[in-house]
């Protein structure tokens, strides 16, 4: 069971190699820095073999999440409201304090 795990892993790896290569080349320079070794076709591929609901996730992750601000629905998670309790630029004013404390 490993083994047969281990070569359809290796298979999917082998045929994605040269369209993850173009996927790095492409990507901003931070989305670069933090997904650098993280193979994403591999991952959507096995994301549509398991019929995952939300199909644009590798996508997503792709292009990075903005952390303040609209993020993409999931179809998967219900959907909910959630409203900012600080505008963006009070979140970058204390952002030094709030680094320096975690």
């Amino acid at each position: 069971m490993t083994l047969e795990r281990i070569e359809i892993a290796r298979k999917w790896m082998l045929k994605l190699r040269e369209q993850e290569l173009d996927k790095h080349e492409k990507m901003e320079p931070h989305c670069k820095q933090v997904l650098g070794k993280k193979n994403l076709s591999v991952f959507k591929e096995m994301l549509d073999h398991s019929a995952y609901g939300d199909t644009d996730l590798a996508s997503d992750i792709e292009k990075g999440f903005d952390l303040m601000g609209h993020l993409p629905e999931s179809n998967v998670f219900h959907k909910r409201m959630s409203f900012a309790t600080l505008m963006p630029v009070q979140v970058r004013a204390v952002s030094a304090a709030t680094r320096t404390a975690i």
